[in-house]
Formats: structure tokens, C-alpha cells, sequence
């Protein structure tokens, strides 16, 4: 079973001495070299590396399907740079400087780093040989980039830049050459790469341009209101493909074939588009109201879109994992095209928010109740890591999510029984060892064979350094792919937990041992009839309590308990009274151990058939809580 971490490059760091100390091959290198080191069998995602807009922060802003992106360059192994000790020496000063400032205020200028990065190339490109030591790597690699890489040069000279002749092909060179070998290394390894591979491109971009049996930039990709989940109509900016047609086909054959060099498979975003775009137009006329419309409605229509799409992966060879989130009527498409594909071998795990991921009656569906291909994702890079999430708070801003959504995901995803007044928590309640219990649950108790955290989130929840609530633990700062370049109050972050971090964690890993499936039963709530206490209770099997004690949360030393029962007198008046523990599932015989893990105090032993038949006694002071652990003893 396997254990993946999603990342965006450009803003994951380490304390390896890079130039300006963030991002970029060097940084991913760092974290697959320190997977490898804990044990962990799994994958790097990464989002977008294509080559992008730099007024714009967003991975997302590319303006190449092929163009690969120079700010993730590790300049310290670029060979005109190592032989050049004058450049070598700005660089370090450079450095320097850097983490002195980022010392005291840790944020990452994005657009500072990209004016650096292309003068130190413009630098070592007036030391490259094209018929030097080599000459055939270069010669490969125009073969390689025979059918883009004009129109891309040509695309960046029309944008005004100043660049002596053989610049561009030079840069891209660097990118070509640094990323077949790091997934080299990272085949050695053991670690895959998973690329990002985005629906659609800026419609101000060299494959737009050059390329319009594809594109239609009279229009632009946006998404419908979605007044279910709260959003309203969105403009992407990306050109709208001419679906099925010939020409895209063989564009996005080219494309993945591209990409299939670089790691060893693509995760697909927004796959709804696939089976019916919406768009508007490329300009937006001013007014209120939707603006949008779908190219493709009918039901059937739709679900041969998608089917036209999957016959495009199977013939490919990669593995798959797609995103499936939008309007219900695609959703539903893709989800009936995936089943079929499925059957026919197709190689596509669907990704699973357990947050956002319901069952047939409507609830969040248990780990264990998920599908062994799913890719199960606590979060992504749109979403609140997982301590923002239980603490209803991202940085300085609420989450806005219901106290009962919270305790719903705590009962049925998580198995740990909270009442609707202790949510949300504090990041000042978790204690290391429940923090740890919890991801014990996920790491064993989830059925599907690959569960992936973000980086950030990975970090905010195990490591007490970085268990805080900024913003900066994520990824994309706020939902969305666009937005002005910044950090903090930003749209995209370039802060992250150093990727060091997670090496800090290895005793954790040490401790979790390989990814085996040993599910956990989930949290019940239970109606005790009305003016009489709340009532919660789980079986422990597979997993140890969590017990909310004295505004810290705990997971009691040595216990061997088989169930927990949880009682709360909502009222200031005492509530005395019997509770039948039918709905627990025990046996009919046998002796029952009963201890308050709340109240320091007597252990209670009772005749289960007794109890049984009368119920379990409780009295309750107004406001008191009782966490009862309950164990089966021999008759």
C-alpha cells in the first residue's frame, strides 16, 4: 500500500544552499531522497511544471503544453555555472542574503526569484558550446522537441524579449537535461513522480497561438454556478479545446507522450471537462448573471466525449489519477465513462475527499466503505490541510464549516466521537500522541491502497513545530487558479515547511510500520430519547481512544478496551437514568469492565446479561461528560 505527498515545487524548500532557498528540482530531489530514507513506498505528486506567465503566481498560468518550467532549475548543477567562479560567487552572496532575510521574515519573493533566475541563465548561456562535451545530449534533445519548440520560441520573441538567438532552446535544454535526470534518480529510488496536467492552457500562449485546429480563443473554460456547493459561475482564462477532434487528439498524444518522459504518470484536473466544456466568452461583456453556457448537454453526448477521452489514455501507458469534482450532471458522465474504461483496463484511480465524499444515504462514507482503486486524498491544493479543517480556520479567516459537517467527518472518516460543542478544536488541544493515533487510523484504516497529504498538511499535523493554522502550510492560499503574485495574502504560497521536516518524523514512520489495511469502526451517534444525554460510542477495534480531557486531547496509556461510550448532560440539572447498550452489539453473557476515562476513580465490573437486561446506570451533574471504556472479561 502506498503513501504519496502533493506538492508544488516551485514553493517546496529545504535547507540544502539553493539560491534564494525554495523550490525546484533540487527541493524535490531533497524529499524523494527523504521518502526513500523513511521507508515510505510512494509517489511525489507535483503540480503544473510547464513553463508560465510570470505576472501571475499560479502554477496553473502556463502558456505551453510542452515548454517546461525554468524557475524549478537547480542553477548549482548547471555546468556553465560551475565553471564560472565569478557567477558562482554572486550567486552565493546572493544566498546569503537571502536567508538572512528569509530568517527574519519568511517569504519568498516569486517575482525577485524570476528576474534572478534568468540573469544567472542569461549568464551561463554565454558559456554554452552547443558543439561542446554535449553536443549529442543537445542534439537529442532537439530531436525530442522537434514539433513545439519553434512556436515557443517564436511566441516568446513576439513578446518583446531581448534575448540573443539560442537563449530560449538553452533554457529549455537545462529543463530537458535536469529533468530526465532526476526522474532517473528517482526510479532508483523507488519514488515515483506524478505530474500535474492541467485542462487547458492561457488563451495567450504559444500552443494557442500556433496551433488553432485545437484551440478556439474566441471563447475561454470557465465552471457553471454551483449554488449546491456555494460557488458562483468562474472564468478561467484557458482556451477552450475543439473537442474530439482529430487535431486534439494527436495534440494530446504528443503532449502526454512529452510528459511520460519527465515520471511515471499524470494526475488529470477538472476530467469533467473532458465530457462537455462550459464556457464564455473570451471577453466579458459587462452585467450581472451568468455569462456561460455548456458546448456539450445531452447526456449521451457527454458520456462519448469522456469515452473519446479514456481511448486516448489507454493508448498511452501511464497510469492515471483524476480529479472528479463539479456540476452533478458531469460528474455523473465521468464516473459512468471511468466504470467502463475501467473494465477495459483503462489504469485511472479516482481521487476521494473524504470531506466531500458521500454514500447513498447521504453521509460521509467510512475509510473502509471506499474502493480499493480509489486515490484517497485528505486534501488537496485547493483545500485547508487537515488541522485547518478540524480547527475551521486557514490563517487568519473561518473555514465557515458547520459544527455538524465537522463531527460528522470526525465520526464516520476519522472514528473518534466528539460532541457538536467541542468542535471545532484548537490546535493547542492535540496533544503528539493523538495527533500521531489519528494518522495511525488513516495510515492503516483506509482501504483504498493509496493515500496522499499534501506536504504541508503532512507536516502541520505530526510536527508540534509547525502545528499552527497559517495559511503557509498551504499550497494555494485561497480556492482558485489565478490571482496576483504574492505569499501570505496571496492567492499561491511559495512558503512551505521545509521538506527537512518530514525527516524529523521518521521515528513516527518507524513507529507505523508499512501501509496495511486494518480498518477501524466508525463513531456512532445515538438517540437516547428526548431530555435525556447525549450519546456517542464506537468499537476500538483497530484503533485506541482519543479522550478529550481537561481541554487536551490524550490517548490513554495501556488500555485494552473493546468499546467507548460517551455521555454529556447538556442541561444544569442532574439526569440520573439507565442506557441499554443493545445498539453496542455485545454479547449476552460475560462479565463487563467499565471505567471513567474522565474521572480518576473506581473501575466498575457488572454482569453483562444484567446489564443487558436493565441497562447501564449513569448520573450525570449538570454539564458533566462521562468517556466510559468498556472491556468484555472471561465469565
Amino acid at each position: 500500500m502506498k503513501f504519496s505527498i502533493l506538492i508544488n515545487s516551485a514553493q517546496t524548500r529545504s535547507q540544502i544552499p539553493t539560491p534564494l532557498g525554495t523550490g525546484g528540482n533540487a527541493s524535490l530531489l531533497a524529499l524523494a531522497r527523504i521518502m526513500a530514507e523513511l521507508g515510505v513506498q510512494g509517489d511525489i505528486y507535483d503540480l503544473p511544471c510547464n513553463a508560465r506567465n510570470l505576472a501571475q503566481a499560479s502554477p496553473f498560468s502556463i502558456h505551453s503544453g510542452f515548454a517546461l518550467n525554468p524557475l524549478e532549475l537547480d542553477l548549482s548543477q548547471i555546468p556553465e555555472i560551475q565553471a564560472n567562479a565569478a557567477l558562482q560567487a554572486h550567486l552565493t552572496r546572493l544566498q546569503d542574503i537571502n536567508e538572512a532575510q528569509f530568517n527574519q521574515q519568511p517569504q519568498a519573493n516569486y517575482q525577485l526569484r524570476a528576474l534572478l533566475w534568468q540573469w544567472a541563465l542569461e549568464q551561463a548561456f554565454a558559456g554554452f558550446a552547443p558543439r561542446g562535451p554535449r553536443q549529442q545530449a543537445y542534439a537529442e534533445f532537439q530531436q525530442a522537441t522537434r514539433t513545439w519548440l519553434l512556436d515557443y520560441v517564436a511566441y516568446l520573441q513576439s513578446k518583446g524579449t531581448n534575448a540573443p538567438q539560442g537563449y530560449h532552446e538553452y533554457v529549455q535544454f537545462l529543463c530537458w537535461e535536469q529533468k530526465t535526470a532526476l526522474k532517473q534518480t528517482l526510479d532508483a529510488l523507488g519514488v515515483g513522480l506524478i505530474l500535474n496536467l492541467p485542462f487547458g492552457l492561457e488563451l495567450d500562449s504559444a500552443d494557442c497561438r500556433s496551433m488553432p485546429l485545437v484551440f478556439d480563443n474566441q471563447q475561454q473554460v470557465g465552471c457553471s454556478p454551483e449554488p449546491y456547493h456555494g460557488f458562483p459561475e468562474q472564468a478561467w482564462g484557458i482556451a477552450p479545446y475543439r473537442e474530439c477532434s482529430p487535431a486534439l487528439k494527436n495534440y494530446l498524444l504528443e503532449r502526454m507522450g512529452w510528459l511520460s518522459r519527465f515520471g511515471k504518470g499524470l494526475f488529470l484536473d477538472h476530467l469533467v471537462g473532458w465530457c462537455g466544456q462550459y464556457v464564455l466568452p473570451a471577453q466579458l461583456p459587462q452585467g450581472d448573471g451568468p455569462q456561460g453556457h455548456f458546448l456539450t448537454e445531452d447526456p449521451q453526448a457527454r458520456l462519448a466525449n469522456i469515452g473519446w477521452f479514456f481511448e486516448i489514455l489507454k493508448s498511452t501507458g501511464m497510469d492515471y489519477k483524476g480529479e472528479i469534482a463539479g456540476d452533478h450532471e458531469r460528474v455523473d458522465a465521468t464516473l459512468e465513462g471511468l466504470k467502463a474504461a475501467q473494465a477495459e483496463g483503462l489504469p485511472l484511480a479516482k481521487m476521494v475527499i473524504p470531506r466531500w465524499n458521500r454514500n447513498a444515504q447521504g453521509r460521509m462514507a467510512a475509510l473502509s466503505d471506499l474502493a480499493e482503486g480509489d486515490l484517497l486524498m485528505l486534501e488537496t491544493h485547493d483545500t485547508s490541510t487537515l488541522l485547518q479543517y478540524l480547527c475551521n480556520q486557514k490563517g487568519i479567516w473561518p473555514e465557515f464549516e458547520t459544527p455538524a459537517n465537522l463531527q460528522e467527518f470526525c465520526c464516520q472518516v476519522l472514528g473518534w466521537p466528539l460532541f457538536l460543542d467541542q468542535l471545532p478544536l484548537k490546535p493547542n488541544q492535540i496533544s503528539d500522541e493523538a495527533a500521531f493515533e489519528v494518522f495511525r487510523r488513516l495510515w492503516h484504516g483506509a482501504k483504498p491502497k493509496e493515500l496522499v497529504f499534501t506536504l504541508g498538511g503532512l507536516v502541520s499535523w505530526l510536527h508540534p513545530k509547525y502545528r499552527d493554522l497559517t495559511r503557509k502550510n498551504n499550497i494555494n492560499l485561497q480556492p482558485g487558479t489565478s490571482g496576483e503574485v504574492g505569499n501570505e495574502m496571496g492567492n499561491w504560497s511559495f512558503f512551505a515547511p521545509p521538506v527537512d521536516a518530514l525527516a524529523e518524523l521518521k521515528p513516527l514512520f518507524q513507529r507505523l510500520g508499512p501501509r496495511s489495511l486494518n480498518p477501524f469502526y466508525p463513531a456512532k451517534r445515538q438517540e437516547l430519547g428526548l431530555g435525556r444525554p447525549w450519546c456517542l460510542w464506537s468499537s476500538l477495534q483497530g484503533k485506541s481512544p482519543l479522550v478529550l480531557k481537561d481541554g487536551r486531547i490524550e490517548v490513554p496509556q495501556g488500555s485494552a478496551n473493546q468499546w467507548e461510550l460517551l455521555l454529556a448532560n447538556p442541561t444544569d440539572q442532574p439526569q440520573t437514568g439507565l442506557v441499554s447498550l443493545h445498539f453496542m452489539g455485545m454479547p449476552a453473557a460475560g462479565r463487563l469492565r467499565v471505567e471513567d476515562a474522565l474521572q480518576p476513580g473506581p473501575v466498575w465490573e457488572h454482569d453483562l446479561a444484567e446489564v443487558q437486561h436493565k441497562g447501564l446506570f449513569y448520573q450525570l451533574v449538570g454539564g458533566q461528560r462521562n468517556h466510559l471504556l468498556l472491556r468484555l472479561l472471561a465469565p
